[in-house]
């Protein structure tokens, strides 16, 4: 049996370059953007920092949140408006959910990681800013997604 002939489709998909930096931090926080505002059930914006601090090394995606973002997701989780401080702790529930929006992403499309990204959050009255840093090699990403999507 004779396998088919690629299309020209076909041929322009598998030698398509893999996503670029950009590409990849847009879809990404607007992907955050969409699971924040699900969640805490307010409208989101997020504004991209840039060079806000040099990325840190690291074997797997690493979020820094800020304790106001984890004071409002801890205070509109639990059916309040606005958080009443400044939390001590962030919820497991906020990194699960930034864990599956990035996995999402990152397997929808992979690229080179960037690496880091940080952006500023404004919901609800409150402002936060959240940042990631990503690991260095594509494939140690791939097979965090893989992971974490699979749980």
């Amino acid at each position: 049996m004779a396998l088919a002939e690629l299309s020209a489709e076909e041929i322009a998909f598998l030698d398509m370059s893999r996503a670029s930096d950009e590409r990849f931090s847009a879809r990404l926080a607007q992907g955050l953007a969409g699971v924040l505002a699900a969640r805490l059930r307010t409208a989101v914006t997020l504004e991209s920092l840039q060079a806000l601090r040099p990325p840190v090394a690291a074997d797997a995606p690493h979020w820094t949140v800020d304790a106001g973002l984890a004071a409002l997701w801890a205070a509109r989780r639990l059916g309040s408006r606005a958080p009443a401080g400044r939390a001590a702790f962030v919820p497991r529930g906020l990194y699960r959910a930034l864990n599956a929006a990035l996995a999402e992403r990152w397997l929808d499309a992979p690229g080179e990681p960037p690496p880091g990204l940080g952006w500023r959050i404004r919901a609800a009255g409150c402002e936060g800013v959240l940042l990631l840093d990503l690991p260095r090699a594509a494939r140690d990403l791939d097979h965090w997604a893989k992971e974490t999507i699979s749980r």
